[in-house]
């Protein structure tokens, strides 16, 4: 019962952060479900909905369908609506009733799949998880596209062994002009005019233009590519803190794919020519280790904050090694000025952003309920709260800062559009 929510609310489901995933993306995405799931979705999680055209649509599951498990009627609407829409890739989202039926997910994508011949996925969501776990499986999803197309083993980064008959060498970077090969790791014998090696991150010698996040292009001294990922509206507010996002990073990177606000199904393809991934949110971590794995390509995680860019790579692999991957984070120090409750890394970013140039700690919260919150305040009553507006009657005798998180409060907060910058003004 330390749960529950009387005042609040709570994070948005999975079903709809598969959905805010992979909007932009050109499948055809159907949430299996009565009819409540779409709008719901559509009219408090999703501020693209009327701006940008994507094809969402519900099953209109029925009471008989679900008790009788006439599956056929949801594979023969995909049908006949893949007919007339020719999508990219179907996805079919579950909700709690096909769970608790035993709806056979698996089943019916590859029955779909052999009727339409179109790449299908059914993702097993149930409506009991948060929505980064629905993101996470967004983009497992997005790796099995990338993974489809026949260059993905000659990816100029692949860092692994290339299959028998593959022309790609596992450590081929590209050809110097002398014909010799370049590794990936070369790091020595920079040319005359060179401004950083591509991996130097630190120990800048005076005069040097290079920052640490300005990975330049030995040769001819321009950014190299970063793919932004771990960005949805659930977290970004859509059109302002995304914007703010993409500018901080176009001064050290050309944005090579951004992940999944500002795409399109083709950039799927693209995602191996990066040089650099920079995580923004929780939700893409997993996604990035598996570039690594795959594909060689280094991550970060961070955002920017004040024209500084804020790693909490270190921070992030700490509260996992304390929480053992739990739902809960509470992280930071005892004696803390402030408590700060939104999506992780960016709640990590601005933690460390205050201790640092303000000399103000804080602790985060993730995922806590408000009886679990206002037992805290009881113990220690913090200087000031930054947190979603629906958190304000909770936080009483503090300052309070609203900071608007979609995932939580959806549209309610639509003309408060802050960025960190704003927020760290305010303390």
């Amino acid at each position: 019962m330390s749960n529950k929510t009387i005042i609040t609310s709570m994070l948005t489901a999975d079903t709809f952060g598969v959905v805010s995933c992979l909007y932009e993306l050109g499948g055809l995405i159907v949430m299996h479900d009565a009819s409540g799931c779409n709008s719901t979705y559509t009219t408090h999680d999703e501020p693209r909905w009327g701006i940008k055209k994507s094809d969402v649509y519900i099953s209109a599951l029925t009471e008989l369908d679900a008790i009788s498990g006439n599956d056929m009627k949801l594979i023969d609407d995909v049908v006949e609506v893949s007919k007339n829409l020719n999508p990219k890739f179907i996805m079919i989202c579950t909700t709690p009733i096909p769970i608790m039926v035993g709806f056979d997910h698996s089943a019916v994508a590859k029955i779909i799949e052999e009727k339409t011949g179109i790449r299908t996925y059914c993702v097993n969501t149930t409506g009991m998880e948060d929505y980064t776990v629905g993101i996470e499986k967004g983009y497992d999803v997005i790796f099995d596209l990338m993974r489809s197309e026949e260059s993905f083993k000659c990816s100029p980064l692949q860092m692994s062994d290339s299959k028998e008959g593959s022309q790609c060498s596992p450590l081929r970077m590209s050809d110097n002009k002398d014909g010799t090969k370049c590794s990936p790791l070369q790091m020595s014998d920079k040319k005359e005019g060179s401004q950083c090696s591509p991996l130097q991150m630190s120990d800048k010698k005076e005069g040097s233009q290079c920052s640490p996040l300005q990975m330049s292009d030995s040769k001819e001294g321009s950014p190299l590519r970063c793919n932004i990922i771990g960005l949805t509206p659930l977290d970004y507010y859509y059109n302002v803190e995304d914007i703010k996002l993409k500018n901080d990073l176009k001064k050290f990177y050309d944005i090579n794919v951004s992940l999944t606000v500002g795409c399109d199904y083709e950039d799927i393809y693209k995602i191996k020519n990066a040089n650099k991934n920079i995580v923004v949110s929780k939700s893409g971590i997993k996604f990035a280790e598996k570039l690594k794995k795959e594909l060689g390509i280094d991550y970060d995680i961070g955002i920017f904050i004040k024209n500084s860019f804020i790693s909490v790579k270190n921070e992030i692999l700490d509260i996992n090694n304390i929480n053992n991957n739990k739902d809960k984070i509470l992280y930071g120090e005892e004696d803390y000025d402030i408590i700060i409750i939104n999506e992780i890394v960016k709640a990590l970013c601005i933690k460390k952003y205050l201790y640092e140039n303000k000399n103000l700690k804080a602790k985060v919260l993730y995922n806590y309920s408000e009886i679990e919150i206002l037992d805290m305040f009881k113990e220690r009553l913090p200087k000031a709260v930054i947190a979603d507006g629906l958190y304000e009657p909770i936080c009483k005798n503090t300052k309070f800062i609203n900071f608007p998180h979609v995932a939580f409060s959806g549209r309610i907060y639509n003309g408060v559009r802050k960025t960190v910058d704003d927020i760290v003004d305010e303390l």
